[in-house]
């Protein structure tokens, strides 16, 4: 078994990314789902859970449209697993292990969301931009 992020808080990720390039213009949900290859369904969820833990804002209407409600140094990946998935469990609260074990996993939640918090959409969009840089090569004659 892996451990791995939830596939709601990647595509939360790359929808944010997409918000960050398009600064204050914003994207419309579809063209969200287009640039970041997310099925629209499930970008409409994820989009609604963003909107209401305020790391983005939304405008209704016809010429609707998604913005960062944060900069992208306020928006840790710790907040976005937050909001997506509600935190970090390692044992079902409904039949938890015993007291030393329970410690054990205390520890490793606390080092996990210090780290994750430090991760900011800024560390995303830094790399995003670079891999797409490294994928889309320039050759000059």
């Amino acid at each position: 078994m892996a451990c791995r992020l939830s596939q709601r808080v990647e595509y939360a990720v790359r929808a944010l990314i997409e918000l960050a390039i398009a600064r204050e213009s914003g994207l419309s949900g579809s063209q969200i789902s287009t640039r970041a290859g997310i099925p629209n369904p499930f970008l409409k969820q994820i989009l609604a859970l963003l909107v209401k833990g305020g790391v983005i804002e939304s405008t209704r209407g016809r010429q609707g449209r998604y913005r960062l409600g944060l900069t992208p140094e306020e928006v840790s990946l710790y907040r976005l697993l937050e909001l997506i998935e509600g935190g970090i469990t390692f044992y079902d609260p409904a039949s938890p292990p015993g007291v030393a074990t329970q410690a054990i996993y205390q520890q490793l939640t606390s080092q996990l969301v210090g780290l994750m918090s430090n991760i900011t959409l800024k560390d995303f969009l830094a790399a995003a931009q670079k891999d797409r840089n490294e994928s889309n090569p320039m050759f000059f004659i």
